[in-house]
């Protein structure tokens, strides 16, 4: 005798479409957020190795950390390949690393760091640390070792439009190349990953970083 095989009733398919749609609705935000932690450890990792690579420099110079910029050494013709990420080139092994994973492409083409295009970069080294202390002018390299606050003093963060500053300024979803610009967090947190002058890294709001004058961002509190 041949068994009828009974199929789903209209009814029945609805249903498991409807679980299907509820797990979906219930486990896709679980899944951004652990994509979304994965890319930030991982621009962490960016960062310290950054920050480690700044240090290598600073043993084989003196003491003394890479410029953010140099002034003095660049014209039109060589506009923004004069940074410190060039500096710091021989100490990290991969370029990518100047690169947050958090955004879906590179602000530009990835040429070599050798190249007018290695000015696009998502990290940006604190101009102030290469200012004299009310910011009047330009002091070249200085002594990591007589940052008098290191704990205190941010040394690199992230930053918008990938270029080769960090400064405090208009730090939200707008604003000039070479601003901070909190990839992480969501804007509206409106915050992001520091590095401070002692190595260790940190996340703050932005507001934190500009109170008292920019605490944070000064050599000299």
């Amino acid at each position: 005798m041949t068994r009828e095989v009974r199929g789903f009733t209209l009814i029945e398919l609805l249903v498991v479409i409807a679980i299907i749609a509820i797990l979906a609705a219930i486990l896709f935000p679980v899944f951004m957020e652990a994509q979304r932690k994965g890319q930030e450890s991982a621009c962490l990792g960016n960062m310290n190795q950054i920050s480690k690579a700044i240090f290598l420099y600073a043993d084989d110079n003196g003491g003394y950390s890479p410029m953010a910029f140099n002034k003095e050494e660049r014209d039109y013709n060589t506009w923004d390949t004069n940074t410190w990420r060039q500096r710091i080139a021989p100490f990290i092994k991969s370029k990518k690393v100047f690169y947050c994973p958090i955004k879906t492409k590179s602000p530009q083409p990835l040429y070599y760091l050798d190249q007018q295009a290695a000015k696009f970069c998502h990290y940006g080294m604190n101009v102030y640390i290469n200012y004299t202390d009310d910011l009047s002018h330009l002091v070249g390299y200085r002594l990591l070792s007589s940052i008098p606050q290191a704990s205190k003093t941010i040394l690199v963060t992230e930053n918008k439009d990938g270029d080769w500053s960090g400064e405090p300024w208009n730090n939200a979803s707008t604003g000039d190349a070479g601003q901070f610009y909190p990839y992480h967090g969501s804007t509206d947190s409106k915050g992001g990953i520091f590095v401070f002058s002692d190595g260790h890294t940190s996340f703050m709001s932005v507001a934190k970083t500009q109170q008292d004058n920019f605490f944070y961002w000064k050599v000299i509190k």
